[in-house]
């Protein structure tokens, strides 16, 4: 009869042979940068979290599962996976920071070809997020 400690430990070691290790670690350096795009407003969090989900689940399911459920990561993943509406609140702090970003790197662009492409990036992401926008806000926005 195994212990439930012995258990554990067998499971642990199971585990990392189990872990795929090429995805593992572009994972945790996504899940790193969207750790830093929550204190950092130009650094956008969630395109990283997404990213870190499809890494973690290539990885091990209990990764992915273990960011899915985490108290800071697990909700602004869940929302955009199951297309939650975006609050006017944060429509509005999302887009400031994106243009602030956007204008700063458009100005600094050596290239007008770099200068459009960057435009046109944020012209695609301010319509995807119009396009989230909740029913509600459109009303008081449009």
């Amino acid at each position: 009869m195994k212990t439930a400690a012995a258990t554990s430990q067998l499971q642990s070691v199971a585990l990392v042979h189990e872990i795929n290790w090429p995805w593992l670690i572009p994972g945790g350096l996504c899940l790193l940068l969207a750790l830093l795009g929550i204190a950092l407003p130009l650094l956008p969090t969630v395109p990283f979290l997404l990213l870190a989900s499809v890494c973690f689940s290539r990885a091990h399911p209990a990764c992915q599962r273990w960011l899915v459920n985490h108290p800071w990561f697990g909700p602004p993943l869940d929302a955009y996976l199951n297309r939650r509406p975006v609050t006017p609140r944060q429509f509005a702090l999302t887009l400031g920071s994106l243009w602030l970003g956007m204008t700063l790197a458009i100005l600094l662009a050596p290239l007008v070809l770099v200068k459009l492409l960057l435009a046109c990036v944020g012209l695609g992401v301010s319509l995807h997020l119009w396009h989230r926008l909740s029913p509600s806000a459109e009303a008081v926005t449009g």
